[in-house]
């Protein structure tokens, strides 16, 4: 983790994106693909450009592609 601190963003910025992607990289490996999609920093709608964009949404494929989780990481003090 040291690493992160070495960063030209914040170390809170950096420790959220390696988490996010870690879990990004255990969900998808344990997911049924044909069911469902992981995607990092996506929008929770796909459909609106305006929407907020989470750290992970995993997607249902057969629902169009609504999102059936939303995670966002935080770091509690």
């Amino acid at each position: 983790m040291s690493h992160l601190y070495k960063s030209w963003q914040n170390p809170d910025s950096g420790q959220k994106k390696f988490l996010s992607s870690t879990l990004m990289y255990h969900l998808s490996k344990n997911i049924n693909k044909d069911l469902f999609e992981a995607v990092n920093e996506s929008y929770i709608d796909v459909t609106d450009l305006n929407s907020e964009q989470p750290d992970l949404v995993i997607y249902d494929k057969q629902n169009k592609f609504r999102p059936a989780l939303i995670i966002e990481c935080i770091r509690c003090r």
